[in-house]
């Protein structure tokens, strides 16, 4: 089968099936839960009546107490109710209608007057014993141990009541009168009743002698005697009563309870036939359901099949280049072979990433240290991600500079210089990784600067960082056959200071000059050994570099003298001016790096090695003009100016080309290889603009023209010229033009008139 074919099957019976057999089973599981709930109501309507029925029993035991032991009571007892006793009597009389007024239960009391011959109803008033219907009472047996009798209704004949007896006083076996109290069962009979389920039949009570004292429910029909007297006869044979009985071909269903109280039970009936009808309606309206939901299923199967091959086809059909309806192949086989294709392609772009992104995050390192991120760069996008490894917001730069790097460049390759430069770039982050994350970079020859993330600065910080960097210096010592000077500068907050901490770590390395080879350059350290003489050398050389890259040659040449007349009288050794006069040349090799120019290339990579055998001052200052001055101004006005200006030509016809484009400095950069600051410097030495000024002047142009040639809206101009809004657009065009788009257009069509 195909696989839509198998995505329609997999669908019905994934939706049909689960549905039939969930809901043919919840269907049996619901009837039969049905059941056992109403059973379970029952007892629970049973456990009611029967705590109610022993409240109202305990109740009225207590009443029976208080009446039996009430002083007006017994007055009323001893002095009979009669006219010749008329007080007494109304305050018996008033007591027992108090008694009768004040609970809630229905209740009628009656006294058995036995020296007077006499009863007293609150109800019927003042009669003969013998009028007296339950006049079997006046039979019981007193004794000190039984004074209290309940008597279930139906003991004697035409009792529908339950009866409470006490004899009056208490406790006594022979008793000036009984106090009867009657609780009427048909009331809480009727509460059942509005309770029980519609599809019961009726509640049973029976005595804990096995008789039937109270019925509720609908007993009226022939069925109903019929049944009451088959469960009254099961129940009177002694037998545990069964869960269900069948009479005259029904069944009927018995929850029974039996109170711990008194002893009696009750028995709760309900018809299974109705409870079926309603099981079975049940039943039916499930099966329907059932039967609809898998007929809608199977109808969303079929269009849901269609819906999702569909988008497939289009998807295979859109990579592959064929069209998959008519294809030999089944769609998800040529999707597999081209996610293959596509795995196998992105596999070799991904190789081809990690390769280029020590590059990219070498590139983002020293846009940061200096200073070049912008916001328009890749390095300014990306250098959190580069960076993630740091941890905190501010930052700590320090340098590490090998001390002896002119002896290594002439023992070593260049190839192995590297290897050189790459092992102790790998050693000081190693040594960071017991402190904090560092990341470090190759910023010139002999020298690796490294970036330390920190929460906050602080006492803990500092002596963390200086740990760290002094530990830099004993571990090369240990590892390599040369020392380093490490250089750590202040910690700064953000990123955009890392450049500024940078320079400061730069301005320390000169102070080696004083301090000697393998020193810990630290910002206290340098305020000790500073004096105004070593500051005075950092000015000049600052500004023999400027006059260089300037081009200035003259000023440079004159700035050396006056730093070697400045350095014999404050270093007073020729080896400590030629070591300054190295420090200045690595300098002036890393400000050239940015201009495109390899300073070792230019002067000779054998140039520095012979600084160290002059040993006069006026030879210094003759070797600088001559092996390094000159052959720097002769170079770059042999090649580097013509090849600024071819540069910056291949960059205005870029711009013109790409007007309606996202074209940018950075993309232009580098398309022609070059850095973006150098790019940046060479356009406004060339062309006197800046270059975001020149673009907006030419697209400027460019819509004036749009405007007075084309029926173009103002609109497609903006987007067109790839500016995000008309208002945008509009802005820049009246700050370039001094009047709005709408107002140029008409001008210059009327002017064209």
């Amino acid at each position: 089968m195909s696989y839509k074919q198998k995505l329609l099957v997999f669908s019905l019976l994934i939706g049909i099936l689960p549905v039939l057999i969930l809901g043919g089973i919840s269907t049996k599981l619901f009837t039969n839960l049905v059941q056992e709930e109403v059973d379970l109501h029952q007892q629970s309507i049973l456990r009611h009546f029967q705590t109610q029925l022993d409240s109202y029993i305990t109740r009225l035991d207590h009443m029976s107490v208080s009446l039996a032991t009430n002083s007006l009571i017994l007055k009323g007892v001893e002095a009979g109710v009669s006219i010749d006793s008329i007080d007494t009597s109304v305050e018996f009389i008033n007591e027992i209608q108090n008694m009768v007024t004040n609970t809630d239960i229905p209740i009628n009391i009656t006294v058995i007057l036995k020296r007077h011959n006499a009863v007293y109803s609150h109800l019927s008033g003042i009669m003969r014993q013998i009028e007296y219907p339950n006049s079997e009472i006046l039979k019981l047996q007193w004794t000190g141990s039984n004074t209290f009798y309940k008597i279930p209704p139906y003991t004697y004949q035409n009792q529908s009541d339950l009866l409470i007896v006490r004899a009056i006083p208490v406790n006594s076996p022979s008793p000036n009168g009984i106090l009867v109290l009657h609780l009427d069962m048909a009331r809480p009979m009727e509460i059942v009743e509005q309770t029980l389920p519609a599809a019961s039949r009726g509640l049973l009570v029976f005595d804990d002698q096995d008789s039937l004292i109270a019925s509720g429910g609908d007993w009226e029909r022939a069925d109903g005697v019929y049944l009451k007297e088959a469960i009254a006869r099961l129940f009177s044979q002694g037998n545990e009563l069964p869960g269900r009985i069948e009479e005259k071909g029904k069944i009927y269903l018995l929850t029974t309870i039996k109170s711990t109280s008194n002893g009696w039970t009750y028995v709760a009936v309900t018809s299974s036939q109705e409870l079926s009808a309603k099981s079975n309606q049940i039943e039916k309206v499930s099966l329907t359901l059932i039967l609809g939901i898998c007929l809608i299923w199977g109808a969303v199967a079929v269009m849901g099949s269609r819906k999702l091959v569909n988008p497939l086809q289009s998807l295979v059909a859109k990579f592959s280049g064929h069209d998959v309806k008519h294809h030999k192949h089944d769609v998800i086989t040529t999707l597999d072979r081209t996610m293959h294709d596509m795995k196998y392609v992105n596999e070799r772009l991904m190789l081809q990433i990690n390769e280029q992104t020590p590059i990219l995050k070498e590139h983002a390192l020293l846009s940061l240290l200096r200073g070049v991120l912008s916001s328009d760069s890749d390095a300014s996008r990306n250098w959190r991600t580069y960076t993630e490894a740091l941890q905190g917001d501010w930052f700590c730069v320090g340098i590490v500079e090998i001390d002896q790097m002119s002896e290594l460049k002439q023992q070593y390759k260049e190839n192995d210089l590297w290897l050189i430069m790459y092992a102790l770039r790998k050693l000081v982050e190693e040594i960071g990784e017991a402190y904090r994350p560092v990341l470090g970079v190759s910023t010139k020859p002999g020298q690796i600067a490294f970036l330390m993330g920190l929460d906050e600065p602080g006492e803990e910080a500092d002596e963390l960082t200086r740990r760290f960097a002094a530990n830099i210096g004993e571990q090369v010592k240990q590892f390599f056959s040369y020392s380093v000077s490490v250089a750590l500068a202040e910690p700064r907050y953000g990123c955009e200071n890392i450049h500024v901490s940078y320079r400061e770590a730069q301005s320390f390395m000169i102070y080696r000059l004083t301090m000697g080879p393998d020193s810990l350059l630290l910002p206290e350290r340098i305020r000790i050994a500073m004096n105004q003489s070593l500051s005075e050398l950092i000015k000049i050389e600052r500004k023999i570099i400027s006059s260089m890259v300037q081009g200035v040659y003259d000023q440079a040449s004159d700035g050396v003298g006056e730093l070697v007349r400045e350095a014999m009288q404050s270093l007073h050794s020729l080896e400590s001016m030629a070591g300054l006069l190295v420090h200045l040349i690595g300098e002036l090799e890393t400000a050239f790096q940015d201009y495109g120019v390899e300073l070792t290339e230019v002067i000779g990579s054998d140039a520095i090695l012979q600084i160290y055998g002059l040993d006069r001052s006026e030879q210094l200052l003759k070797w600088m003009d001559e092996r390094i001055i000159e052959p720097i101004r002769l170079h770059m006005e042999q090649h580097q100016v013509p090849k600024r200006r071819k540069i910056v030509q291949a960059a205005l016809a870029m711009v013109r080309e790409q007007l309606e484009s996202d074209i940018s400095l950075q993309q232009i950069a580098d398309d022609l290889q070059i850095s973006r600051p150098t790019l940046s410097k060479w356009f406004k030495e060339e062309t006197g603009e800046d270059f975001r000024e020149h673009l907006i002047r030419i697209r400027m142009e460019k819509a004036k023209e749009w405007l007075q040639h084309s029926d173009m809206s103002i609109k497609e101009i903006s987007e067109r010229l790839r500016y995000t809004s008309v208002p945008n657009f509009s802005r820049i065009f009246k700050q370039s033009t001094g009047m709005t788009p709408g107002v140029c257009r008409n001008l210059l069509r009327e002017e064209s008139v």
